[in-house]
């Protein structure tokens, strides 16, 4: 469920969820399968925030986070998120 995990809370009653998160863009690089070497990339933490993970996927895709500006949320920020303020997609063929 991604930053809406914390609604679970209502629907078991004593169940605690303690949330945290980081806003950052996350981007899919389509390529053939097969074509794309199995070998993921972790990237220390820059001056500006920026932390990249470079993670391969088995169908060919790479998926790429961390790429910059990234900024930390408190719970009750991620609360206040709406799917349409945190999700945009760009397909290019």
């Amino acid at each position: 469920m991604g930053p809406w995990t914390v609604k679970c809370e209502e629907w078991f009653p004593g169940f605690k969820v303690p949330m945290e998160g980081i806003y950052s863009t996350s981007i899919i690089l389509r390529h053939k399968e097969g074509s794309v070497a199995p070998h993921a990339l972790f990237c220390s933490e820059a001056e500006d925030g920026t932390h990249l993970e470079v993670y391969p996927r088995p169908e060919g895709d790479v998926y790429i986070c961390g790429c910059g500006g990234s900024r930390h949320l408190r719970r009750k920020d991620i609360e206040k998120l709406a799917p349409e303020d945190v999700f945009t997609r760009i397909i290019i063929d």
